[in-house]
């Protein structure tokens, strides 16, 4: 689910107090009021983590490769 998905239902739940959150506390307050399942909510914690994952791997891999030009 996108940002403009998460901030319209937001809205048309009239939650107030959420137009600075970014995509993670949206999903967190939507599941907490019961309007995004918790599978819902485990699945993009999941899939957020994965994404992170793989950065910090590629960020590895590529200071490897740039520790082997410096010699």
């Amino acid at each position: 689910m996108k940002l403009p998905e998460l901030q319209l239902l937001v809205k048309e739940h009239n939650i107030k107090g959420s137009s600075n959150s970014n995509k993670q506390e949206l999903i967190a307050l939507l599941g907490e009021k019961g309007i995004l399942s918790n599978e819902f909510v485990e699945k993009e914690n999941r899939y957020r983590e994965e994404r992170e994952e793989k950065k910090r791997r590629k960020a590895e891999c590529s200071n490897r490769v740039d520790e082997k030009h410096e010699d």
